[in-house]
């Protein structure tokens, strides 16, 4: 792993599941029919995590000690209902709030929709770029199944190759900051 990526736990953690990827592969090599799509879906799935690591370190590596970041979203506070007689709508209030804006820590686990936006925001990431990291982050939430309203079965080695080319692209901006 290059030395750009600082964190030894990171750093670690990375080649770590580049080499579960590998064993994927080469799983699904020896793999017939939608068992094969399996080993790719794993596969995609810790490259996508890998992404969104190299997403978040691309971010540190480029905010000031000190700077704000903001999700482009407004954030709620101090609500303090009105007098029932001003709204009467069964399980519903009135209420006069403060709003501002959300502001985000980095530290830690961020949204990967956030992390993605704010590199767009900060100029990091090209449209076109941040609608790969994006595509990357559409794929990497089909973790929830739940919310699938189809059954998710056809992964093929060109969707872990996208994934590798895009974590690639990723590498390479951190090599140049």
């Amino acid at each position: 792993m290059p030395p750009y990526v600082i964190n030894k736990n990171l750093r670690d953690n990375v080649n770590w599941n580049v080499e579960l990827i590998a064993n994927q592969l080469k799983h699904a090599q020896l793999a017939k029919g939608r068992a094969r799509s399996g080993y790719y879906k794993l596969a995609v799935i810790i490259g996508a995590s890998i992404v969104e690591a190299f997403v978040h370190l691309l971010l540190l590596n480029n905010i000031k000690d000190g700077e704000v970041l903001r999700t482009g979203k407004k954030e709620t506070y101090e609500c303090s209902p009105l007098p029932k007689n001003f709204y009467r709508v069964p399980g519903e209030e009135l209420v006069i709030a403060k709003r501002r804006d959300e502001i985000i820590s980095i530290k830690g686990n961020t949204d990967f929709v956030i992390l993605n936006r704010v590199c767009l925001e900060k100029g990091l990431f090209t449209k076109r770029f941040f609608r790969k990291v994006e595509a990357v982050r559409t794929i990497r939430n089909k973790v929830h199944i739940q919310g699938l309203g189809y059954v998710d079965q056809s992964y093929t080695r060109h969707d872990v190759e996208k994934i590798a080319m895009i974590a690639n692209e990723l590498l390479n901006k951190l090599n140049l900051n």
